[in-house]
């Protein structure tokens, strides 16, 4: 498991506000695992089927990412989830911190396991936010992808709307 570890109520490298009725101790400190429970990917995935504009929205902003893609070249998705990019794509690499039948890969971000400029993009839709380390992350990318290549990302806009929806809709605690 990947972990964020955190000596306070609040991760500032996360935004992750921490429950000290839920999270596992180590050392004294609490700490959080940005690997989604298998129930988590299973209610995404049933939402998705429930909700025919939810799917049209992301169909478009896919769409858009892919795309952004270099063409011709290898696509990795980093946090792939309940898998619905790659199934729209099947010839992206999908890969997520922890197991899953939507993953082709386990990954740690910090840590990519391709070689230097064997990537052509590395696409990822409301990841960047949870990474632990986001400058380790943005070396290997450097690192993993090939001249030209790029990363493609949507995040989350953190204006007004974004942190009300956030704040009372969303699944995550928000600051």
């Amino acid at each position: 498991r990947h972990y964020s570890v955190a000596a306070c109520g609040h991760s500032s490298q996360t935004g992750f506000r921490l429950s000290t009725a839920s999270a596992p101790v180590l050392r004294g400190l609490r700490v959080i695992s940005h690997a989604p429970p298998a129930d988590w990917v299973a209610a995404h995935r049933s939402v998705w089927a429930r909700k025919a504009s939810l799917r049209k929205v992301y169909t478009y902003w896919f769409g858009v990412l892919r795309d952004a893609c270099v063409q011709n070249a290898p696509i990795v998705e980093l946090g792939c989830g309940p898998g619905f990019f790659k199934e729209m794509y099947p010839e992206v690499v999908a890969t997520d911190v922890a197991p899953s039948p939507y993953a082709d890969r386990v990954v740690d971000a910090a840590a990519l396991p391709f070689g230097d400029g064997e990537v052509g993009t590395i696409v990822f839709v409301d990841v960047f936010h949870h990474l632990p380390r986001p400058q380790q992350f943005l070396r290997e990318a450097a690192r993993t992808l090939r001249p030209g290549g790029r990363l493609v990302m949507l995040e989350p806009w953190m204006g007004l709307a974004g942190r009300l929806l956030f704040r009372y809709v969303h699944h995550e605690d928000c600051d």
